[in-house]
């Protein structure tokens, strides 16, 4: 089996389409032609109800005198109307609300002015918001196929048990499949899919596609992100697409306005109503965007104007630059997620896949949610928030500027399958069944639910995704997994560990479940990512909630390789493993200046196995730290010998100290000068040898606090 076919079967069979329906799991008994209702639409916003009938025979069926109807209305057409095999009809009730919100026409309208020549209209046929029936009748009018919803009182042969649970306002039933075959038992069951669906939803499938050597890039949060993304939008000639959940970074601001100069189109799309609202950073960033020529828009719903929100939260995040290159990230493009600090920040992953197949598959994907004929689709100009005068937020700097991974390129084949939610999980999430086949995990995740709660009967039930580990690990799995511990995770994730360890702890089984260690550099584990057998890395924007598979918009990326997996593996035994080793601190050689000089201290040489992070220096002996950095120059105002002590830190806090001896003399007004240094005449800066006794007798012993040698990764790493 190739590896693209690989991924393709871990993945769950897709929904079909509203272009292609499969036979039902057991045929009736009936001679009938199959055909049932495959979905609809009874809340609805602004009078646009609409219904879908499916066709599940093997030959066209001529639905002319047939009949739909609720109980107090009835549709019939008078003229010949086909349904082939595998196809849909449509019959919406405003074609063009059902057009703005699908971008496609229905096939029939009843506002349509000539409805009448070809359908009969008798009664009052209108869904109720509160409960209602739907029954299909065939030509000799026996029922076909019926359904039940909310409060009922209508009493419909066929139907069996209660009524399926009302829909919630802008909600669409929408029948059931298991492996892609329609369910059809005539109860409540079959319309009560794991996915949720809104006015408008979209029907993308997940894309395999083999990616050659060199042509995909692995990169972390918060070593390289920003340099990845900087680097991606310079390179930008004609148009740069991006799609954050949050969007406030001011470097990438920057960047994006100097692409606009040199006339490169930038399209941004973000959420409108993220948790917590919009933060000022934000909403100066996207005006002053908007106000140099992006085209900045939000999806935002808002029942109380009649306004669905196709989908829960748009919190995927992606970059498509020009037609070939895309980034898929766990981070939003603001500053704890793409950060100048690429030491202390949050732990993300990424990918960079330089394809055209991809590229225009995700631009696909943007102009979908991002289409303005969509009611959720706001321009952000219109928004209240938009601020014509903006200016961009100062940028957070920071002294750390190297991270301890660079990213990595691809030196052979891999494949890639790109997985959008909720479409790429109609009938269990998506990363149900590769979990179920693995016999390794190691998995980093932001926020992650213990039980998840039906949306239809609202009993709760074990999180899938930790049930399907629980019974890999039963198979003999081994599974690492690190949650995040900040404040407003800590009880969900705490809970999590606690529980799944006591499981592997009475089963005596491989798995080990742990909150991120407080003394770690990274703030937040906003991870979405996993490993699975050494060779399948999972980069994704899902937290383990049943809203992030079932209602929002996430974007996940499976990559078939064993290279970017032993690069993401080796990103996660970084937070993984504690660093319990401290670094190495080097003040360099003894020095010996004359008064009215400048000394140069140099800790360039102090070596960590991650990265040392500070350098602080002590040239008084008073035990405070009067200089800070790797390089630092140093004039004292008296002759004397100064033991100036350098104190180096590694990003969990390990710390380690080495002394240099620095040799002032009297000046006796021959030398020339009076600020030297590195820079200066060389032999006024004198390394202190062996003979210090010629000095002045004294004998200068270096101090350091011992510990293992450790060694910085090279650049090349």
């Amino acid at each position: 089996m190739s590896s693209a076919l690989l991924l393709l079967s871990l993945l769950p069979t897709m929904h079909p389409g509203s272009e292609a329906v499969a036979q039902e799991t057991a045929l009736s008994a009936s001679n009938l032609p199959r055909v049932v209702i495959s979905e609809f639409y009874p809340r609805a916003m602004n009078k646009d109800e609409y219904f879908v009938l499916s066709s599940l025979s093997d030959s066209p069926v001529n639905l002319r005198n047939w009949s739909v109807t609720d109980g107090e209305g009835t549709l019939k057409p008078i003229v010949d109307t086909v349904i082939v095999p595998r196809k849909t009809l449509t019959v919406s009730m405003n074609g063009s609300s059902y057009q703005r919100a699908f971008g496609r026409t229905p096939d029939i309208t009843l506002d349509d002015p000539d409805v009448r020549k070809y359908l009969t209209i008798s009664g009052t046929f209108a869904l109720a918001d509160s409960g209602d029936s739907l029954s299909l009748l065939d030509s000799s009018n026996l029922v076909v196929d019926c359904v039940e919803y909310g409060v009922c009182s209508d009493s419909i042969s066929g139907w069996i048990g209660a009524p399926l649970p009302n829909l919630h306002q802008g909600e669409i039933a929408r029948r059931a499949s298991h492996g892609g075959v329609l369910v059809d038992t005539d109860r409540a069951a079959d319309w009560m899919p794991f996915r949720e669906y809104k006015y408008g939803y979209t029907e993308v499938n997940p894309l395999v596609i083999q990616v050659p050597a060199g042509r995909l890039s692995s990169f972390t949060s918060p070593d390289c992100s920003l340099d990845v993304v900087l680097q991606s939008a310079r390179s930008a000639r004609t148009q740069v697409r991006i799609c954050s959940y949050e969007f406030s970074s001011s470097p990438l601001t920057s960047c994006l306005i100097e692409a606009m100069d040199l006339g490169v189109q930038v399209r941004i799309l973000v959420d409108g109503s993220p948790a917590g609202g919009m933060d000022d950073r934000q909403i100066q960033c996207l005006s002053i965007l908007e106000s140099r020529g992006a085209d900045v828009r939000e999806v935002k719903g808002n029942l109380s104007l009649r306004v669905v929100q196709h989908v829960g939260a748009m919190h995927a995040k992606y970059m498509v630059v020009d037609s070939g290159r895309s980034l898929i990230l766990s981070e939003n493009f603001v500053e704890s997620g793409v950060p100048e600090d690429r030491v202390f920040a949050n732990r993300g992953w990424g990918v960079i896949i330089e394809n055209e197949a991809v590229a225009s598959y995700l631009t696909n994907l943007f102009e979908a949610d991002a289409n303005q004929a969509r009611a959720d689709v706001l321009d952000w100009r219109l928004d209240a928030r938009y601020l014509p005068d903006a200016s961009i937020p100062l940028p957070r700097t920071s002294n750390h500027t190297k991270g301890v991974l660079v990213p990595v390129s691809s030196v052979n084949e891999a494949s890639v399958t790109i997985v959008p939610s909720p479409d790429g999980s109609p009938e269990t999430p998506y990363l149900e069944s590769l979990i179920s086949r693995s016999s390794k995990m190691k998995v980093q995740q932001f926020q992650v639910d213990l039980y998840w709660e039906n949306r239809w009967t609202a009993a709760k039930k074990l999180n899938p995704l930790l049930s399907g580990i629980a019974s890999c690990l039963r198979l003999g799995a081994n599974v690492q997994m690190l949650m995040d511990s900040s404040w407003f995770n800590s009880a969900h994730n705490d809970l999590i560990a606690d529980y799944m360890n006591s499981l592997a702890a009475n089963e005596s089984l491989a798995g080990t479940f742990r909150c991120l260690d407080s003394r770690c550099p990274i703030s937040v584990v906003h991870n979405k990512g996993a490993v699975f057998d050494d060779r399948i890395s999972l980069v994704s924007s899902n937290n383990w909630c049943d809203s992030s598979f079932a209602r929002n918009r996430e974007l996940g990326v499976l990559i078939d390789s064993e290279e970017i997996a032993n690069y993401f593996s080796s990103a996660f035994e970084l937070d993984w493993e504690p660093d319990l080793v401290g670094p190495n601190a080097s003040a360099g050689p003894d020095l010996e200046i004359v008064l009215g000089q400048t000394a140069i201290l140099d800790g360039s040489a102090s070596s960590d196995d991650r990265a040392v992070v500070d350098w602080t220096w002590d040239t008084d002996s008073d035990g405070k730290a009067e200089y800070s950095g790797s390089l630092v120059s140093v004039r004292w105002d008296s002759p004397g010998t100064r033991r100036v002590v350098l104190t180096v830190q590694d990003a969990w806090g390990n710390r380690d100290t080495d002394e240099v001896v620095v040799r002032v003399l009297p000046y006796d007004g021959t030398s020339g000068g009076s600020s030297y240094g590195l820079q200066g005449p060389a032999a006024l800066v004198i390394p202190v040898t062996g003979a210090l006794s010629a000095l002045g007798g004294a004998i200068f012993a270096r101090m350091r606090t011992r510990g293992s040698r450790k060694f910085n990764h090279p650049d090349s790493d």
